[in-house]
């Protein structure tokens, strides 16, 4: 990659530092129709930057999905610059751009159960597909068409297995275009999303080609490209081990002693099993114990302790001789919660899982959380920032909550069920993995926690005899899955196997300059297709929560009202979801005009832009409370974010790393 074309990049990325334009400073373009939205475009594969319109020389090359801002049109050519400061870069040629009006990205969700995304030709097609009472049957006409070999209103296919974009060389863009609203025959809403896609090694590898067969039909085309996991071979070994961990998360409390024996027990029960079935090796138990703060009350011993890492467990015996001295706590809380965050957190960031493809956290308690950022929790989590670095490291999250009979108990109830089923919320299958279990009947709890094992350790049984060809092995996956019906927990396996299954055959997601795609799907139950993200640089993040911070140190001293505390705090999301150069260097001051501006349009919406000055007024003081308390957990989660090296995404070999770029959730935002 020529140096140049690197430095293109980097300018195309880079937030301009510093203060307010000077007098007399050029400002981009305004997009078409906006008073205060100035217009950017991405590059396609193909485009050249070059000094002057129509010049003759070739230019350098530019990387494939460079966003730039536009000054001026001329001849064919659009004047661009990667700021809206005044600085100019040069010319690009008008056809070989996108216009990218804000911006977000997506990608798609694990399609376990469903059936693979279409990406039509234009939104026409959609919309006609959309609308009908055919709609499913439309579909599968489609799919038949493109899999002969073509299709006259599908340019491509979402891939077959699964593309996990966190993995080292598979990570793609999917940037929105544009978008709209439409509604289904069956009375649901879906937005329709004009989106470019392109595998970022392909981008970068080979200009980023593309064809109807590269990613539609082809066995190369079924799963997105061949890569670098088998090649795209299928032979009869391809499908190798798939190998589960299952980390219990206990609470350890003075009330729990019986169900700490009988979660032994189990494990027990599993490992004689595998160990009968000869697969133990392919299955790891691991087992956390969590009670509060021991700074109250420091006869509790421990907030979080490891008994059992699934890493160095190696059977059944060695399970129980590590887990001996698991029993419950001899004092009690003044606190009815436990820090039960704190013990899942133990399990997301103190275990290796990078041994596991089935990755699985099964949190028991009878108590809610202690909420992070209050005076007894031991870290900053609450369930939405802990859910998010579950979601990172694909780890699935089953919640079992034990009903007591006592007064705090039923108290306590209704808050720790909304927790856990945030906590447990599985992007996979769109839904919580919650489940309650009355505590005086402890039959119905082993049935519970052994119905879970079951199930989990059953999906290593499945993987390791099934069927030998990945190809093969995907099919019965889809198959299977659809099957299952309302069993839950057998359909989180079945996706992570289709996630290993996609990282075998280097599955990638297909090239297509611009489609429009639904989001959800068109079969009842209309499950998501993608989900919505943000590309921010260090500068981006940094900014976001720098901003974020001082708004809400400010009205915590009481020098904002909670009125202008939610209007500069929806004026942050909303730069952040339009353009996040905004905010650098940029004053708090958005008019009701200028927030309507830059909503319109928006096809998604974080937790402050949904809302409304109104909606935020009729909150109570403990509603406002806790919806501060959510914004200081998703200021830890930022500096995470920063912290967290092995995340960052380089969009060019050799490029600086200040350019790189992370993909936050959209419900991570303000």
């Amino acid at each position: 990659m020529k140096k140049a074309a690197l430095l293109v990049m980097a300018a195309a990325l880079a937030l301009a530092a510093g203060a307010e334009a000077a007098a007399g400073q050029r400002t981009p373009l305004l997009q078409e129709g906006k008073k205060t939205l100035f217009e950017r475009v991405i590059t396609r594969p193909d485009c050249r930057l070059v000094s002057r319109p129509g010049e003759s020389a070739e230019g350098e090359g530019v990387i494939p999905f460079s966003r730039f801002y536009v000054y001026s049109r001329k001849s064919g050519y659009l004047e661009v610059g990667p700021d809206s400061r005044g600085h100019v870069s040069g010319w690009l040629k008008a056809d070989c751009t996108i216009p990218w009006k804000m911006q977000m990205t997506a990608f798609f969700t694990n399609r376990v159960g469903r059936e693979r995304a279409l990406m039509y030709k234009d939104q026409k097609t959609l919309d006609g597909i959309v609308t009908s009472e055919k709609a499913v049957s439309l579909e599968k006409s489609a799919r038949a068409s493109l899999g002969k070999g073509g299709s006259s209103s599908v340019v491509s296919q979402e891939p077959e297995a699964y593309v996990n974009w966190q993995e080292p060389g598979r990570f793609y863009l999917l940037p929105i275009l544009d978008s709209a609203e439409q509604m289904t025959a069956d009375g649901n809403y879906v937005r329709e999303l004009n989106v470019a896609s392109l595998s970022l090694d392909s981008a970068v590898g080979n200009g980023g080609s593309t064809s109807a067969s590269d990613s539609g039909s082809s066995s190369a085309g079924a799963s997105g490209g061949t890569g670098s996991g088998n090649g795209g071979q299928e032979d009869a070994n391809s499908v190798g081990v798939f190998r589960a961990g299952v980390v219990f998360v206990v609470d350890t409390s003075i009330s729990m002693q019986t169900y700490l024996d009988q979660t032994r027990e189990i494990v027990k029960d599993f490992y004689k099993a595998l160990d009968e079935a000869g697969l133990a090796q392919y299955a790891g138990f691991g087992l956390i114990g969590f009670r509060s703060d021991t700074r109250a009350v420091p006869g509790l011993e421990y907030t979080t302790r490891i008994f059992a890492d699934p890493n160095d467990v190696t059977g059944s015996d060695d399970f129980l001789k590590k887990t001996a001295q698991l029993k419950a706590a001899t004092v009690s809380s003044p606190l009815f919660d436990e820090d039960s965050f704190a013990g899942v957190a133990e399990a997301v960031n103190s275990i290796d899982w990078s041994g596991f493809h089935g990755r699985y956290v099964v949190l028991i308690t009878d108590a809610g959380g202690i909420e992070g950022g209050t005076e007894h929790a031991s870290t900053g989590y609450n369930e939405e920032t802990l859910k998010a670095d579950l979601e990172q490291k694909h780890i699935g999250l089953i919640a079992v909550h034990l009903l007591t009979s006592s007064q705090n108990a039923k108290k306590n109830r209704e808050s720790a069920k909304a927790q856990y089923e945030v906590l447990s919320n599985n992007s996979y299958l769109n839904k919580p993995l919650y489940f309650q279990t009355d505590t005086a009947d402890h039959s119905a709890f082993r049935k519970q926690v052994l119905g879970i094992s079951d199930l989990l350790t059953a999906q290593t049984l499945h993987a390791y005899n099934g069927e030998k060809s990945i190809g093969s092995t995907i099919s019965v996956l889809q198959e299977e899955a659809k099957k299952v019906g309302d069993n839950d927990i057998k359909r989180l396996g079945l996706a992570m196997q289709l996630e290993y299954l996609g990282k075998l055959l280097g599955s990638r997601a297909p090239s297509v300059i611009s489609s429009w795609i639904s989001d959800l799907d068109l079969a009842p139950g209309h499950k998501p297709v993608v989900e919505p993200y943000v590309l921010l640089t260090k500068t981006d993040l940094s900014n976001m929560a720098d901003r974020v911070d001082g708004v809400i140190k400010a009205a915590g001293e009481g020098l904002r009202s909670p009125e202008t505390m939610f209007s500069q705090l929806k004026d942050i999301a909303l730069k952040m979801g339009r353009d996040p150069s905004e905010l650098s260097g940029r004053k708090s001051a958005f008019s009701d005009a200028v927030m309507a501006e830059y909503l319109d349009g928006l096809p998604y919406r974080s937790e402050v832009t949904a809302m409304d000055a109104e909606d935020w007024a009729a909150l109570s003081y403990d509603q406002q409370d806790k919806f501060l308390r959510n914004m200081n957990n998703k200021l830890r989660y930022y500096r995470k974010c920063n912290e967290d090296t092995d995340k960052w995404i380089s969009l060019a070999e050799g490029a600086d790393h200040a350019d790189d770029v992370y993909p936050v959730p959209l419900r991570m935002l303000p």
